[in-house]
């Protein structure tokens, strides 16, 4: 019987789940940085440079900040 190579043979799906788990992870973690480095630049704008909208930059900020610290506890729920 002749049998042509495929890739469902090659790679087991379990292993391509949980790279893909872990690589969003990965990824999601990265965000959460990139939001927390965001507040705080809208923080430290906000101390050199007074606007009457500073106080809607900075509930965004944190708001922008939580949802992606969420995102990230929804990620290691899916683990």
């Amino acid at each position: 019987m002749n049998t042509t190579p495929s890739l469902e043979n090659l790679i087991p799906a379990a292993g391509v789940i949980t790279v893909t788990d872990f690589v969003v992870l990965f990824f999601v973690a990265g965000y959460l940085i990139f939001a927390f480095l965001l507040m705080r630049q809208i923080r430290l704008m906000n101390k050199s440079f007074s606007t009457p909208l500073g106080s809607v930059f900075s509930f965004f900020g944190r708001l922008h900040f939580f949802v992606a610290l969420i995102l990230l506890l929804a990620a290691l729920v899916n683990l």
